[in-house]
């Protein structure tokens, strides 16, 4: 933290799913929770709100940073279905009152969008210029045609020219003034120094293990497009073992297929903690993610590229900005069953397969938190408190 900068509190507005535990602590999602305890480094309170979940997934924790407060928001989920719009609708007077009540408290306000409670923290943002506000835009900042909600946000935050608002993005989309580039940090220094002599070790020269991580709730994150390709018989015959690692309606479906295949050993391995994951990112040499979804860069892919793990991925959104095709990375061209099988074809016949790991492994160093930290502090914080008086 700067020095000649004191900051006490910091209010957090997102969706971010929290779990009441039977002591009355709050759990949340961890890779949020390991952010924002990072965040703890420049304020000495965090007060989040979040959207409150009735079931507790593997993937939660509990802060260990007694600075972070976590207050419950009434539940929102990405369900398109009628009754789930209604809901959300009918608490939005619920929304916009614990929002701006705690907003009339705080000086630092972040939020995390695309959400609706983000979308309420942008809009009275665009009204009041006595707090400094930080927007994160986690989608696609460049998709042509993304959700309604998600271009209204997108559309606000573009036109959010005040001097107390700054806006982050996931990649390099020639935005000037109040739009910054920044990686999503996933791994502590020390953890990526670790992860990097995993790597080391790692020999791609006989059988290979390939691993996906993400919900499986959505065909276009590219489960289903990863499971024809294996069926059709498309894979290379080194990959031996595929792991996914993830949860979501389309459980039972994925289940019933990978019964049916013979030809890998493949694992459904459901919700995982940090320390869970890891352990298969030891195990893994090539991490897959087909997906065309709205999103920005995925953590999981710099988590996986620090343990050594190659990307396969589409090249939507920012991912291309930082995969390049057989240097750090594979680029899958299309969902197709054939464009995937290709891709992994021209990775595991790559002679320079190992240095394409190694590659990948640099890549890491953008993706810690003190890096993170170190940027969010001097580039947003720092700069609009010398601007903010």
């Amino acid at each position: 933290m700067s020095e000649n900068i004191s900051r006490d509190k910091l209010l957090v507005v997102s969706d971010s799913a929290v779990y009441r535990e039977s002591d009355g602590t709050y759990s949340a999602f961890e890779p949020v929770v390991r952010e924002l305890e990072a965040l703890c480094d420049i304020f000495d309170e965090i007060i989040w709100l979040g959207s409150v979940t009735k079931t507790r997934k593997l993937a939660m924790a509990v802060p260990r940073n007694k600075k972070i407060k976590i207050v419950p928001l009434p539940a929102t989920t990405r369900s398109t279905s009628f009754f789930n719009k209604l809901y959300i609708l009918l608490n939005y007077p619920v929304f916009v009152f614990r929002i701006l009540k705690h907003i009339s408290k705080a000086k630092y306000i972040h939020s995390r969008a695309p959400s609706h409670p983000a979308m309420i923290a942008i809009a009275f943002s665009l009204f009041d210029r006595k707090r400094r506000y930080w927007h994160k835009y986690a989608g696609n900042w460049a998709e042509v045609n993304p959700p309604l909600g998600y271009r209204w946000q997108r559309s606000m935050l573009k036109k959010a020219h005040y001097n107390n608002i700054k806006v982050t993005v996931n990649g390099l989309w020639g935005d000037k003034n109040h739009v910054y580039a920044f990686e999503n940090p996933c791994l502590y220094e020390s953890e990526r120094v670790a992860a990097a002599q995993n790597a080391a070790l790692k020999d791609y020269s006989g059988e290979l293990t390939m691993i996906y991580v993400g919900t499986i709730e959505y065909p276009h994150k590219g489960i289903l497009q990863i499971l024809d390709a294996i069926e059709m018989g498309l894979l290379p015959e080194q990959i031996k073992t595929f792991y996914i690692v993830g949860n979501g309606v389309l459980k039972s479906v994925i289940e019933e297929r990978i019964a049916k295949i013979k030809t890998l050993k493949i694992e459904l391995l459901g919700h995982m903690n940090r320390a869970q994951l890891d352990e298969y990112y030891r195990k893994s040499h090539i991490i897959i993610l087909p997906t065309v979804a709205s999103e920005g860069f995925p953590k999981v892919i710099a988590e996986g590229a620090a343990y050594g793990c190659i990307p396969a991925v589409t090249g939507i959104s920012a991912l291309s900005q930082y995969i390049k095709d057989e240097e750090n990375g594979v680029i899958i061209k299309s969902q197709l069953p054939e464009d995937i099988s290709n891709a992994l074809h021209r990775l595991v016949k790559n002679p320079r397969i190992k240095e394409i790991s190694n590659n990948a492994v640099e890549m890491g160093k953008k993706f810690t938190y003190e890096y993170y930290t170190r940027r969010i502090d001097k580039e947003i914080f720092l700069e609009v408190d010398s601007i903010v008086k």
